[in-house]
């Protein structure tokens, strides 16, 4: 597979938004990239919000610490805080960051095709072949630019052996709930996910007056595309952070936090939905 790879145009844009985590945990999402066997087509893309302590001395440390992993390129965003039509969250933050990355790299609108996304929270771990199996998915169904998002099983398991037995099952029951319902069905996105160049183009990249990127995009994209998108599992976990902490304390108090964060979050994905449905296909809106 390797070999046939290397004959490839396919090139990458990986972009994580940051905020105020530790930069610890920053490098190890970048350097978990940096370990990507296709390293060598990727443009690494760190997105940092405004008011995030210290973003220029973060920004200087990392491009300085992965300036010879082998990327094509890294870049260091800054979002600017009370840009007009946005509130403060990884949406705005996405878009300010793949659009500037975008702006840098110059991409020619014969060449969209031929660049695939993956947009990513800062608690996350990407095997070594992630990119090389998301490109290989991607020729396989024929480079389904505008038709398809890629979406990798999400493992909740960071720590997983040393935290509380309540929080060992709740990162299974949500693995097992994307393997077996929302890629299953095709019925949305989770915080790490892939996607062509040429889509978000179209659908106007992701929509920063809202939180939740992941189901804001499908439905946006949908949309704009006049088709029900399809979710294709790339066959590689990621290993994403889980919710909460060591203790069963901490725990109660991190899901109640959740709680209202993922309530405000899916009042705001429904008011998107009614609004965006009737531009949507009908069978594609009843999805």
């Amino acid at each position: 597979m390797i070999a046939a790879l290397e004959k490839t145009r396919i090139r990458h844009i990986v972009a994580v938004s940051c905020y105020k985590e530790p930069i610890a945990l920053i490098e190890t999402i970048v350097q978990s990239v940096a370990d990507q066997t296709e390293v060598n087509r990727i443009i690494m893309v760190i997105s940092f919000d405004e008011k995030t302590p210290d973003k220029e001395k973060k920004c200087e440390y990392l491009q300085n610490r992965f300036k010879d992993a082998g990327f094509e390129r890294i870049i260091c965003t800054i979002h600017p805080y009370g840009l007009p039509g946005e509130i403060p969250g990884k949406c705005s933050n996405s878009n300010y960051g793949l659009r500037t990355a975008v702006n840098q790299i110059n991409v020619a609108d014969d060449d969209m095709k031929n660049i695939l996304v993956t947009t990513c929270d800062a608690d996350s771990k990407f095997p070594p072949d992630y990119i090389a199996a998301l490109t290989w998915k991607y020729l396989q169904e024929n480079q389904p630019a505008l038709t398809t998002i890629y979406q990798s099983p999400l493992f909740y398991n960071w720590k997983l052996d040393s935290l509380s037995f309540i929080m060992r099952i709740t990162g299974l029951l949500r693995s097992l709930l994307m393997l077996g319902a929302l890629i299953l069905f095709n019925i949305n996105t989770m915080s790490i996910f892939s996607y062509s160049f040429s889509l978000a183009k179209k659908g106007d990249f992701i929509h920063p007056r809202y939180q939740m990127d992941d189901i804001i995009c499908l439905i946006r994209w949908m949309g704009e595309t006049q088709q029900r998108l399809r979710i294709s599992m790339i066959p590689v976990p990621v290993i994403s952070g889980p919710t909460s902490d060591e203790t069963v304390e901490y725990e109660i108090i991190e899901w109640a936090r959740q709680a209202r964060r993922w309530t405000i979050g899916a009042a705001e994905v429904f008011h998107y939905f009614i609004i965006k449905s009737i531009h949507m296909p009908k069978m594609a809106a009843f999805s």
